[in-house]
């Protein structure tokens, strides 16, 4: 097995290892999920059929946009909830000092629960659809791949920046706060983008969770293939392209001072 591979399946025994030892999660995690996807419903019915977002009926609309804005900023809070664990439990210090690269340790890990949030975002998505009814054709599987691929890439990307904000000033949960209020506000998950002031609107076309949210949507519910997303696939491209190395010099940087200070388990 490449040692690579085999590290890789060793950060994921070890979040297995940890989950298992919340079995109070399996009780709570689907009790959430069904109320939060009632309250979707039920808001949506309040509003009436009437109001049609985009052309989609406003459950469906909130279903994706919820869904994918979940798996975005929860995606974050696992990445500072992970550096500060470690701080809290006196490991960090240890897996920084292992033989394997700082960096490396903290993609795997990035890695691990990445694809956790994707499956947690189908679950979510999958169980509004067969409880609610949604209307949903077939996806595209190649644009599917390609839009939670480049969604994935800009989540680890901005989950490194706010663990390196954890490491530095501690305050990385509310970096992740003040996120998810810009990309609930802005990236057209609740109401379209169309409805903000114009100001706002100029605002939420740079916000790369825009395209993501709106490319999700085409691919679920009117079977956009990837020619359909050139466009918004070329954007996002362009932007993980950009962020992600920022990210990694930025984290690394961070760490090399927190080594340096003797403040990597400082919380």
């Amino acid at each position: 097995m490449p040692p690579l591979l085999e590290k890789f399946l060793a950060f994921a025994r070890r979040d297995l290892l940890i989950a298992s030892r919340y079995r109070g999660t399996l009780v709570t995690f689907p009790i959430t999920l069904v109320t939060e996807l009632a309250g979707a419903y039920f808001l949506a019915r309040a509003i009436g059929a009437g109001f049609r977002p985009d052309g989609f009926d406003y459950f469906t609309f909130l279903l994706i946009g919820s869904g994918v804005t979940q798996l975005m900023v929860a995606s974050m809070h696992a990445f500072v909830s992970s550096v500060r664990d470690a701080q809290l439990s006196g490991t960090m210090e240890m897996m920084m000092a292992t033989a394997t690269r700082p960096l490396t340790v903290m993609l795997l890990s990035a890695t691990v629960l990445e694809i956790d949030r994707v499956v947690a975002f189908f679950v979510y998505v999958g169980c509004g659809f067969a409880l609610f009814r949604a209307p949903l054709h077939a996806p595209d599987p190649a644009a599917l791949a390609v839009v939670l691929l480049l969604a994935s890439v800009m989540t680890i990307s901005l989950g490194l920046l706010a663990a390196a904000i954890q490491l530095y000033f501690q305050k990385g949960g509310a970096a992740v706060w003040l996120f998810a209020t810009a990309v609930w506000l802005l990236s057209g998950s609740m109401f379209p983008v169309s409805t903000l002031p114009a100001a706002l609107r100029s605002v939420a076309k740079l916000l790369p969770m825009t395209y993501v949210v709106k490319m999700t949507r085409d691919v679920l519910l009117v079977k956009a293939t990837l020619p359909d997303l050139m466009a918004p696939v070329l954007i996002l491209t362009a932007a993980t392209a950009l962020l992600l190395p920022v990210s990694l010099w930025v984290f690394s940087a961070v760490l090399r001072n927190a080594r340096l200070r003797g403040t990597l388990s400082m919380y």
